[in-house]
């Protein structure tokens, strides 16, 4: 007797030679992942004709906007072209920053144990959002926002050949250090980030699928949970005192990412007590372009 997932998927990914436009020979890798929500979605309109018998007579289906999260635990080595795409830089030796270049993805779905293999294919995919939750007692995770262009579907697979990608373990929330204004803080019991590049699609006349998309702003916002020792953090929301947030991940092996927001400011302050009288302090923030670093967000990966 063999276990079966009842849906279980596969997912590949090969970068694009240009949007849209995977290479001849496709040669792709597995994304690590714990779930996915791609799909293909289109909107639908009827006809507004109007006719004696009082029927609809006729509807269409709109654009093609595939899109969809792939969820996963943060691990090194695994999501590094998906942090290019996400940044729009590319890594210098081991630092990545934010710049303006477009990187996108093919991506492959595999329905591996159907009676007939299913295969869908996703093209012109861009990372539209990136989110990190660290917290303790658990595994980082997170997941990419995509937006494509197209999708099809058949039974015959698209890769022609697939690779692994890093097994290195998970990073959890108890193994690294966090930095405030450069010096270290130990209150802290969660942190979130989140990046939006606010991508759109650019639709044309006689295409149901756009040629291209644009990108807005590097937009990065998170928030720090802690516990209220004392004022230092509270009051540079109070008095609107520019800051730092550095985290460093790391793996079991000594792998580790260091990721660095140079520049940020506090948006907000919420210090409600709890039932067992703990006044628990969340500060969301902004983060700001830094001249220095010539960027709103540095990672730096080291490898043990």
């Amino acid at each position: 007797m063999e276990f079966s997932s009842g849906a279980q998927r596969d997912l590949y990914y090969v970068v694009e030679d240009s949007y849209g436009v995977p290479p001849n020979v496709v040669a792709m890798t597995e994304v690590r992942n714990t779930e996915d929500t791609i799909s293909l979605v289109r909107d639908s309109f009827v006809s507004d004709e109007r006719r004696g018998d009082r029927g609809i007579h006729d509807m269409r289906l709109g654009n093609k906007q595939p899109a969809g999260d792939i969820s996963f635990e943060f691990s090194y080595g695994a999501f590094d072209d998906f942090l290019e795409g996400a940044l729009g830089g590319t890594w210098s030796g081991d630092v990545l920053k934010k710049g303006s270049t477009l990187k996108s993805f093919a991506i492959e779905k595999v329905f591996s144990d159907a009676d007939v293999p299913e295969y869908q294919y996703y093209t012109g995919g861009v990372v539209n959002t990136f989110n990190l939750e660290i917290a303790p007692n658990s595994m980082v995770t997170g997941s990419f926002g995509m937006l494509f262009k197209d999708a099809e579907n058949g039974t015959v697979a698209y890769h022609d050949s697939v690779s692994g990608v890093s097994t290195n373990r998970p990073f959890d929330g108890f193994t690294g250090s966090i930095l405030e204004g450069g010096g270290s803080i130990a209150e802290v019991s969660s942190m979130s980030l989140s990046l939006d590049n606010g991508f759109e699609r650019n639709f044309v006349l006689m295409s149901n699928s756009a040629p291209q998309m644009t990108s807005g702003k590097s937009n990065i916002t998170g928030s720090v949970t802690l516990y209220f020792a004392n004022s230092t953090v509270y009051d540079k929301f109070v008095n609107e005192t520019e800051s730092s947030l550095a985290i460093t991940l790391e793996d079991n092996l000594g792998n580790s990412y260091a990721i660095s927001l140079p520049r940020i400011k506090y948006t907000s302050a919420d210090t409600p007590v709890s039932s067992d009288g703990a006044i628990i302090n969340t500060m969301n923030f902004q983060a700001l372009d830094d001249v220095e670093q010539a960027s709103n967000i540095v990672i730096t990966r080291t490898t043990a």
